[in-house]
């Protein structure tokens, strides 16, 4: 039985550390499209360290964000994947680019992010869901006494994941990573709920 919070996709082509590093760099190009998510920092932090990803003192452990298709950087992300033999179907799917520098608690995503195909750019890490509680809502997070581990996953580099955003999660670094940078790419819009997307998650592309 396929379970109903993440699981390997290994069809889906995947990048050469170089193309890795090319898609870290475009995400570092243009702090202006940087939207902090409301989750375990100072929401007033507005900036990333080019150098260092964002991994600073003091600065926050976590940001997510998502281009558009009026951003100067979409065109570049397409012909990326198109050269990467992965054509998206942009009207359907958008981009996200995320950072973690020392694991994020219990959370559920934003309610535009059901569910979404993630690819790990560079760090390891492993990601716990949690039994649903009752009265949970989008965008909420959770003291991690309070909810049931279930199922748990490492989520290693160079691999595309299928990812239920509206599962309870968290995720917590290799030992010997010092942070994770993600590719995600949200296909809430082109599937309907988990069970289609496990069935169809190729109505994110054209091609395979």
């Amino acid at each position: 039985m396929i379970n109903k919070f993440c699981i390997e996709i290994p069809e889906i082509p995947v990048f050469s550390n170089e193309g890795n590093r090319l898609l870290i760099r475009m995400a570092q190009q243009d702090k202006k499209y940087i939207k902090l998510n409301s989750k375990n920092y100072d929401s007033s932090y507005t900036d990333i360290d080019e150098n260092e990803f964002g991994i600073t003192t003091g600065k926050p452990d976590f940001f997510s964000f998502q281009m558009k298709h009026y951003d100067n950087d979409f065109g570049n992300i397409k012909t990326f994947m198109a050269e990467n033999k992965l054509d998206v179907n942009w009207n359907k799917v958008e981009p996200i680019f995320q950072k973690i520098s020392h694991g994020i608690g219990p959370h559920i995503d934003v309610p535009s992010r059901k569910i979404s195909l993630l690819y790990n750019l560079y760090g390891s890490a492993t990601t716990t869901f949690y039994r649903k509680v009752k009265n949970w809502d989008n965008d909420m997070i959770f003291e991690k006494e309070t909810v049931d581990a279930v199922f748990n996953i490492r989520m290693k580099m160079n691999t595309w994941y299928l990812f239920n955003n509206h599962e309870i999660h968290s995720v917590e670094l290799d030992p010997h990573m010092n942070f994770r940078c993600g590719f995600v790419l949200n296909i809430s819009r082109a599937v309907d709920d988990w069970d289609d997307a496990v069935s169809n998650w190729k109505k994110a592309f054209t091609n395979l």
